[in-house]
Protein backbone atom coordinates (compact mmCIF):
# COMPACT_ATOMS: atom_id res chain seq x y z
CA UNK A 1 0.00 0.00 0.00
CA UNK A 2 1.44 3.53 -1.00
CA UNK A 3 1.78 5.62 2.37
CA UNK A 4 0.07 9.41 1.92
CA UNK A 5 2.79 12.12 2.54
CA UNK A 6 0.30 14.44 4.61
CA UNK A 7 1.80 17.98 5.25
CA UNK A 8 0.97 18.89 9.18
CA UNK A 9 -0.85 21.84 10.06
CA UNK A 10 1.53 23.31 11.44
CA UNK A 11 3.72 23.49 8.22
CA UNK A 12 0.16 24.38 6.62
CA UNK A 13 -0.08 27.48 9.17
CA UNK A 14 3.69 28.27 8.79
CA UNK A 15 3.15 28.52 4.47
CA UNK A 16 0.06 30.78 5.10
CA UNK A 17 2.28 33.73 7.46
CA UNK A 18 4.59 33.69 5.36
CA UNK A 19 1.79 34.26 1.97
CA UNK A 20 0.70 36.84 4.23
CA UNK A 21 4.10 38.30 5.12
CA UNK A 22 4.50 38.63 1.25
CA UNK A 23 1.35 40.28 0.53
CA UNK A 24 1.97 42.97 3.54
CA UNK A 25 -0.95 42.01 5.43
CA UNK A 26 0.60 43.16 8.81
CA UNK A 27 0.67 46.83 9.58
CA UNK A 28 4.19 47.85 9.97
CA UNK A 29 5.30 44.53 9.49
CA UNK A 30 3.93 43.64 13.47
CA UNK A 31 2.46 40.01 13.47
CA UNK A 32 -1.66 40.55 15.33
CA UNK A 33 -1.48 38.37 19.02
CA UNK A 34 -1.20 34.21 18.65
CA UNK A 35 -4.93 34.04 19.66
CA UNK A 36 -6.19 36.30 16.85
CA UNK A 37 -3.89 34.85 14.00
CA UNK A 38 -5.26 31.50 15.41
CA UNK A 39 -8.62 32.62 14.92
CA UNK A 40 -8.42 34.26 11.45
CA UNK A 41 -6.87 30.56 9.96
CA UNK A 42 -8.59 28.54 12.05
CA UNK A 43 -6.44 26.50 14.10
CA UNK A 44 -5.18 26.09 17.27
CA UNK A 45 -3.00 28.59 19.41
CA UNK A 46 -0.32 25.61 19.68
CA UNK A 47 -0.15 25.06 16.26
CA UNK A 48 0.73 28.88 15.30
CA UNK A 49 2.89 28.50 18.21
CA UNK A 50 4.66 26.21 16.75
CA UNK A 51 4.23 27.90 13.28
CA UNK A 52 6.10 30.90 14.77
CA UNK A 53 8.67 28.95 16.35
CA UNK A 54 9.90 27.73 12.69
CA UNK A 55 10.16 31.40 11.54
CA UNK A 56 11.32 32.53 13.92
CA UNK A 57 14.52 29.97 13.75
CA UNK A 58 14.71 30.80 10.45
CA UNK A 59 14.75 34.80 10.62
CA UNK A 60 11.54 34.99 9.26
CA UNK A 61 9.78 36.29 12.18
CA UNK A 62 10.87 37.76 15.89
CA UNK A 63 9.41 37.64 19.04
CA UNK A 64 9.98 40.68 21.66
CA UNK A 65 8.91 39.89 24.74
CA UNK A 66 5.47 41.59 26.41
CA UNK A 67 5.62 43.63 22.66
CA UNK A 68 4.83 40.75 20.17
CA UNK A 69 5.80 39.08 17.03
CA UNK A 70 7.58 40.90 14.07
CA UNK A 71 7.57 39.82 10.44
CA UNK A 72 10.91 40.45 8.46
CA UNK A 73 9.77 40.30 4.99
CA UNK A 74 13.57 40.91 3.71
CA UNK A 75 14.04 37.28 5.06
CA UNK A 76 12.19 35.91 2.43
CA UNK A 77 14.01 38.01 -0.69
CA UNK A 78 16.90 35.62 -0.88
CA UNK A 79 16.04 32.29 -1.87
CA UNK A 80 19.10 30.59 -1.80
CA UNK A 81 20.02 30.68 1.89
CA UNK A 82 22.61 27.83 2.97
CA UNK A 83 21.65 28.57 6.39
CA UNK A 84 18.10 26.65 4.91
CA UNK A 85 19.06 24.54 2.49
CA UNK A 86 21.55 21.84 2.29
CA UNK A 87 20.99 19.78 -0.82
CA UNK A 88 22.39 21.56 -4.15
CA UNK A 89 18.92 20.83 -5.91
CA UNK A 90 16.61 22.05 -3.78
CA UNK A 91 18.90 25.02 -3.50
CA UNK A 92 18.43 25.31 -7.29
CA UNK A 93 15.00 24.57 -6.87
CA UNK A 94 14.13 27.24 -4.39
CA UNK A 95 14.96 30.25 -7.46
CA UNK A 96 12.54 28.50 -9.35
CA UNK A 97 15.04 26.26 -11.56
CA UNK A 98 14.61 23.31 -13.64
CA UNK A 99 17.44 21.11 -12.09
CA UNK A 100 19.01 18.19 -13.76
CA UNK A 101 22.22 15.70 -12.01
CA UNK A 102 24.48 13.83 -14.32
CA UNK A 103 27.30 11.34 -12.60
CA UNK A 104 30.76 11.83 -14.38
CA UNK A 105 33.63 10.56 -14.53
CA UNK A 106 34.01 7.66 -11.69
CA UNK A 107 37.75 6.90 -10.95
CA UNK A 108 39.92 5.58 -8.32
CA UNK A 109 43.07 7.71 -7.33
CA UNK A 110 46.20 7.84 -4.93
CA UNK A 111 45.21 9.76 -1.51
CA UNK A 112 47.82 12.41 -2.17
CA UNK A 113 49.41 14.18 1.01
CA UNK A 114 47.28 17.30 1.13
CA UNK A 115 43.70 15.22 0.83
CA UNK A 116 45.01 12.53 3.22
CA UNK A 117 46.12 15.60 6.09
CA UNK A 118 41.52 16.54 5.42
CA UNK A 119 40.95 13.28 5.97
CA UNK A 120 43.03 12.65 8.47
CA UNK A 121 44.61 9.73 7.14
CA UNK A 122 48.12 9.18 6.10
CA UNK A 123 49.19 9.40 2.30
CA UNK A 124 48.49 6.21 0.13
CA UNK A 125 47.13 4.48 3.39
CA UNK A 126 43.96 4.17 1.33
CA UNK A 127 42.87 4.48 -2.43
CA UNK A 128 40.14 7.25 -2.76
CA UNK A 129 36.55 6.89 -4.68
CA UNK A 130 36.35 9.85 -7.05
CA UNK A 131 33.53 10.79 -9.13
CA UNK A 132 32.02 13.81 -10.39
CA UNK A 133 28.31 15.62 -10.33
CA UNK A 134 27.13 18.48 -12.43
CA UNK A 135 23.69 20.16 -11.62
CA UNK A 136 22.00 21.73 -14.12
CA UNK A 137 19.52 24.75 -13.81
CA UNK A 138 17.04 24.66 -16.78
CA UNK A 139 20.13 23.04 -18.57
CA UNK A 140 23.07 25.15 -18.06
CA UNK A 141 25.69 23.74 -16.08
CA UNK A 142 25.56 25.49 -12.64
CA UNK A 143 27.18 23.61 -9.34
CA UNK A 144 30.29 20.96 -10.03
CA UNK A 145 31.03 18.87 -7.35
CA UNK A 146 34.23 16.34 -6.93
CA UNK A 147 33.29 13.58 -4.55
CA UNK A 148 36.05 11.63 -2.37
CA UNK A 149 35.19 8.72 -0.24
CA UNK A 150 38.26 6.82 1.25
CA UNK A 151 37.85 2.99 0.09
CA UNK A 152 38.16 1.88 3.66
CA UNK A 153 34.94 3.22 4.50
CA UNK A 154 33.03 1.81 1.69
CA UNK A 155 31.09 -1.47 2.10
CA UNK A 156 29.17 -1.55 -0.81
CA UNK A 157 29.15 -1.20 -4.44
CA UNK A 158 29.54 2.50 -5.03
CA UNK A 159 30.08 2.50 -9.11
CA UNK A 160 26.40 2.18 -10.66
CA UNK A 161 24.60 5.44 -8.57
CA UNK A 162 21.55 6.66 -9.73
CA UNK A 163 22.12 10.76 -9.93
CA UNK A 164 19.27 11.64 -7.56
CA UNK A 165 20.60 10.74 -4.41
CA UNK A 166 22.64 13.46 -2.17
CA UNK A 167 25.72 12.79 -0.32
CA UNK A 168 24.39 12.22 2.48
CA UNK A 169 22.35 9.32 0.82
CA UNK A 170 25.11 8.03 -0.86
CA UNK A 171 27.31 7.64 2.59
CA UNK A 172 24.71 6.16 4.31
CA UNK A 173 23.91 3.75 1.32
CA UNK A 174 28.05 2.63 0.46
CA UNK A 175 29.40 3.15 3.40
CA UNK A 176 26.99 2.36 6.42
CA UNK A 177 27.28 5.17 8.14
CA UNK A 178 24.99 8.19 9.41
CA UNK A 179 26.64 11.45 8.44
CA UNK A 180 26.42 13.58 11.69
CA UNK A 181 27.64 17.13 10.27
CA UNK A 182 29.46 18.71 7.36
CA UNK A 183 32.02 21.79 7.77
CA UNK A 184 32.58 24.44 5.22
CA UNK A 185 35.43 26.29 4.03
CA UNK A 186 35.09 28.85 1.71
CA UNK A 187 37.94 29.45 -1.14
CA UNK A 188 38.54 31.66 -3.69
CA UNK A 189 39.08 30.11 -7.14
CA UNK A 190 39.34 31.14 -10.15
CA UNK A 191 38.33 29.05 -13.39
CA UNK A 192 41.20 26.58 -14.84
CA UNK A 193 40.77 24.92 -18.12
CA UNK A 194 38.39 22.07 -17.44
CA UNK A 195 36.21 24.28 -15.02
CA UNK A 196 35.83 27.37 -17.56
CA UNK A 197 34.69 24.71 -20.12
CA UNK A 198 32.18 23.03 -18.29
CA UNK A 199 31.16 26.93 -17.05
CA UNK A 200 31.28 28.03 -20.76
CA UNK A 201 32.96 30.78 -18.73
CA UNK A 202 36.58 32.80 -19.62
CA UNK A 203 39.62 30.77 -18.20
CA UNK A 204 40.49 32.63 -14.97
CA UNK A 205 37.08 33.74 -14.80
CA UNK A 206 36.34 34.20 -11.04
CA UNK A 207 33.70 31.36 -8.91
CA UNK A 208 32.51 30.80 -5.88
CA UNK A 209 33.31 27.71 -4.24
CA UNK A 210 33.89 25.59 -0.89
CA UNK A 211 35.30 22.56 0.52
CA UNK A 212 32.94 19.90 2.26
CA UNK A 213 34.25 17.82 5.11
CA UNK A 214 31.78 15.32 6.07
CA UNK A 215 31.67 13.31 9.60
CA UNK A 216 29.83 10.60 11.58
CA UNK A 217 28.74 10.23 15.01
CA UNK A 218 31.93 9.04 15.92
CA UNK A 219 33.52 12.61 14.34
CA UNK A 220 35.32 10.26 11.55
CA UNK A 221 35.98 11.90 8.10
CA UNK A 222 34.06 10.28 5.66
CA UNK A 223 34.69 12.10 2.54
CA UNK A 224 36.01 15.33 1.33
CA UNK A 225 34.38 17.39 -1.24
CA UNK A 226 34.75 20.30 -3.73
CA UNK A 227 31.59 22.70 -4.90
CA UNK A 228 32.25 25.08 -7.27
CA UNK A 229 29.39 27.20 -8.33
CA UNK A 230 28.40 29.31 -11.65
CA UNK A 231 28.41 32.95 -9.90
CA UNK A 232 25.79 34.16 -12.76
CA UNK A 233 23.22 31.10 -11.35
CA UNK A 234 24.10 30.40 -8.02
CA UNK A 235 23.85 33.84 -5.89
CA UNK A 236 24.48 32.22 -1.99
CA UNK A 237 22.98 33.84 0.58
CA UNK A 238 22.43 33.18 4.25
CA UNK A 239 20.58 34.69 7.68
CA UNK A 240 22.25 35.62 10.81
CA UNK A 241 20.10 36.95 13.54
CA UNK A 242 21.35 39.10 16.21
CA UNK A 243 18.31 39.57 18.64
CA UNK A 244 17.60 37.21 20.77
Amino acid sequence: MQKLHLTPLYMKAKEAIIDMIQKGRFPENRLPPEEELAEKLGISRATIREALMILAREGVVSKKHGVGNFAHPSALENRMRIDLISDIARLLKASGYEVAVEHRNFREGELAPAIAEKLRLAPGETPLYIFDRLYLADGRPAVFITIRIPRIHVVNDIRNLPAGPTIVDVLKACCNAEPSHSILTFQPLSADAPLAEIFELPEDHPLISWEELFFDLYDRRLCYNTIVFHPRIVQLSMLRKWGR
